[in-house]
């Protein structure tokens, strides 16, 4: 009895010890590949303000006026500095770049198919059963 108890207890340990590896190892994984997803989207958007920066900066370059037939200046209309802006945000080419780097984040971080991150998780509780289980049946014996 004891011999086998003993096998018991070296299997359950073994069990649990090999889920709780490979579970965790899944999990990190998963950790690492949000961490590489967050950095990629922080430099998509810092991109984006550059462009965006860009944008804004060329309203300046402008012209206001040309000159008239026969000589002075034609005034040319004026984008009021508000509307600038809002075509900054919603339609230039860092609002473009904003959406396209939230887009490949959103993409890449929530794929259709969770089932290696849900294996991880199944696997370091079934560890933790596992190891219980052994632990209880040790004190037992």
């Amino acid at each position: 009895m004891v011999g086998r108890m003993s096998t018991t207890l070296y299997v359950l340990h073994s069990l649990a010890f090999v889920a709780q590896i490979i579970g965790g190892a899944l999990v990190v994984t998963e950790t690492v590949t949000t961490l590489r997803n967050v950095r990629a989207l922080r430099t998509g958007l810092i991109a984006a303000e550059a462009a965006k920066q860009e944008h804004r900066e060329s309203f300046s370059r402008v012209p206001t006026s040309m000159p008239g037939f026969g000589g002075g200046r034609i005034s040319l209309p004026r984008v009021s500095a508000e509307m600038q802006e809002q075509l900054v945000e919603q339609v230039g080419p860092g609002a473009a770049a904003e959406r396209a780097a939230l887009r490949k984040f959103l993409e890449g971080q929530f794929p259709g198919d969770r089932r290696w991150v849900w294996l991880g998780a199944g696997l370091l509780l079934a560890g933790i059963v596992f190891g219980y289980i052994a632990n209880m049946l040790s004190v037992a014996a």
